[in-house]
């Protein structure tokens, strides 16, 4: 007598089949779920950056605008005029005066921006004493000490005209003509002046003669005098800041900040006759941030470092007249997730020009650097509120790359090798569990149709078993 083979029910067969696809359903949840808490960090972690950037004041963008550089067409005013020797630079020719300020008058500070003019150095003062007729009408900026100022209207046909003389802060005179000058402006104080070439001048002053380039332009503008990078942080200038609260906002005192620029810039640049150590000095974390927010006066002055915090908004804009002589600084605000206080973020300026700073190139997204506290600085948020931010002018600020791990990126593609591993056996036994199932769904389906079929057939099909 044959042994009958053992066989599954029709609901076995189902419950197993609802089995498979119960396991199959909770591994599709199982990378739902993995995929769906990277996205969640990294929305969270993009939610803080949005979240903290309504803290930052909002900027409005300048648009670049194209300058045309207006053009001299009256070069035959030049034909009579002399300056090569000590008496013809006594003598202002009318016809070209008159000429080359008209022309001066044109430019404007976008001119003088667009065209970067030379200054008035020692060695641009010996190239125009060597060949004054290749530098008619050609752009310079002369900074020093007024030595003299005058207001005349040599006609009246002619506008107001006010001359003057400035000893220049490197050495050697300038002299100017020009439309306009700051309100109150005197002999003794320090000013700037851009404008174009017609000649070399002399004029008497007290103590001998003064020779030097006439520049004729728009406007004299107020200056201050260059600084030492290296000289000492004056208390007195740090004993003027003043924290801003509700009832006082005093602004960025520019003394104080210039002082502050000029010891960050001799940190960076290596020239400090005392540098700090800046790995000993505090770490700005929770509570040295909450320490600086609520008593700036003992913090004044002092340096900090930070690491790895995040960059809310970073860029670079012009730096306006200063005695450090620069171009540009860069501006920001930086802050930390684990700052809870009542300070979380900070607001800095550095003496440099970093555009990789600038968050619409999403270099630096964390910065990691150091400097020296201002004060703490009211101002208006970018949904229009009233903020508060301690500010600290920075030595150093640079985006912050961690360091390459060898060993963690092989545990990483070890993982990642794991993971693939996983998932290939797991499509292997799902892929042979699945046509087992089919297999036996298959032999059900034939021995049920065996069953249920008359002996004839079985006969004709297969022949019958004695």
């Amino acid at each position: 007598m044959n042994r009958r083979p053992d066989r599954m029910t029709p609901e076995q067969a189902e419950s197993l089949a609802r089995h498979e696809r119960r396991r199959i359903l909770v591994m599709v949840v199982g990378v739902l779920l993995l995929a769906g808490g990277y996205f969640y960090a990294q929305n969270k972690g993009d939610e803080y950056g949005r979240n903290s950037r309504t803290d930052v004041p909002a900027y409005s963008e300048i648009p670049t605008e194209r300058v045309v550089i207006p053009e001299f067409d009256m070069h035959e005013v030049f034909e009579g005029l002399q300056d090569d020797t000590p008496e013809s630079r006594l003598v202002l020719e009318t016809e070209a005066l008159d000429a080359v300020f008209d022309y001066g008058r044109l430019f404007t500070p976008q001119h003088y921006e667009a065209l970067d003019p030379r200054s008035l150095d020692p060695d641009t003062l010996a190239a125009i004493e060597a060949k004054p007729g290749d530098f008619r009408v050609s752009a310079f900026l002369a900074r020093g000490e007024v030595l003299s100022l005058k207001t005349r209207r040599r006609n009246a046909t002619r506008p107001e005209e006010i001359t003057g003389t400035l000893a220049l802060e490197d050495g050697g005179y300038s002299h100017f003509v020009v439309l306009e000058a700051p309100a109150g402006l005197a002999v003794g104080d320090f000013a700037r002046v851009d404008g174009v070439f017609l000649k070399l001048y002399r004029s008497e002053g007290p103590e001998g003669w003064w020779d030097g380039p006439l520049l004729c332009g728009a406007k004299a503008t107020a200056s201050v005098a260059r600084i030492d990078l290296d000289g000492p942080i004056s208390t007195d200038a740090l004993a003027e800041i003043q924290d801003d609260n509700l009832e006082r906002t005093t602004g960025l005192p520019e003394t104080a900040q210039w002082q502050l620029m000029a010891r960050a810039l001799a940190e960076a640049q290596g020239t400090a006759t005392d540098p700090i150590d800046w790995e000993s000095v505090p770490l700005l974390d929770d509570q040295t941030v909450s320490e600086v927010f609520t008593d700036g006066d003992a913090h004044r002055g002092k340096p900090f470092r930070f690491e790895v915090l995040r960059n809310l908004d970073g860029r670079t804009k012009a730096a306006g007249e200063n005695p450090l002589r620069i171009d540009r600084i860069t501006t920001g605000w930086i802050a930390s997730q684990t700052w809870k206080g009542s300070a979380h973020m900070i607001h800095y300026l550095s003496p440099f020009d970093k555009p990789v700073l600038s968050t619409r190139y999403g270099e630096a997204t964390y910065v990691a650097g150091h400097g020296f506290f201002f004060k703490n600085m009211s101002y208006e948020t970018h949904e229009g509120n009233l903020g508060r931010v301690p500010v600290f002018i920075l030595a150093a600020v640079d985006p912050f790359i961690p360091a390459d791990d060898e060993q963690t990126v092989l545990v990483m593609w070890s993982v990642l090798g794991a993971t693939v591993l996983l998932v290939l056996l797991l499509l292997f036994l799902l892929m042979r569990d699945k046509q087992k199932a089919r297999a036996l769904q298959a032999e059900l389906v034939r021995r049920r149709r065996a069953r249920r079929a008359p002996a004839g057939e079985l006969g004709a099909q297969g022949g019958a078993t004695p």
